[in-house]
């Protein structure tokens, strides 16, 4: 595969050095992302914001890590047992609306 500069500028980086990082919810509307993580995990929830599901092609390297891909209830659950989901919760309660952490189609 040939990058080209270009390719890498649209990228949205997320290190997870050290750290557990999580993005949950409707974080970004990116088509591409960096994940560098050394010692630590990164946690990305790219579950579709509207029907119709969501492409998603991994490449890259992998050197004593994995990767796990949740889908459906699994990843409603691994995202409601998280403390952005009730921070959501708590945003969508004083706001008068519905948490989006859990379910990323339903609109704040």
């Amino acid at each position: 595969m040939n990058l080209t500069h270009t390719d890498h500028a649209d990228r949205v980086k997320i290190p997870a050095n050290h750290a557990v990082t999580k993005r949950l919810g409707n974080w970004t509307t990116a088509r591409r992302f960096q994940v560098r993580a050394h010692r630590g995990s990164a946690v990305l929830d790219l579950r579709p914001d509207a029907s119709g599901g969501r492409r998603i092609v991994v490449t890259g390297q992998l050197r004593s890590g994995e990767v796990r891909v949740r889908r459906g209830g699994i990843a409603m659950l691994s995202a409601m047992f998280s403390r952005a989901y009730w921070d959501d919760v708590r945003r969508a309660h004083k706001e008068g609306g519905f948490p989006t952490v859990d379910d990323p189609a339903r609109t704040p």
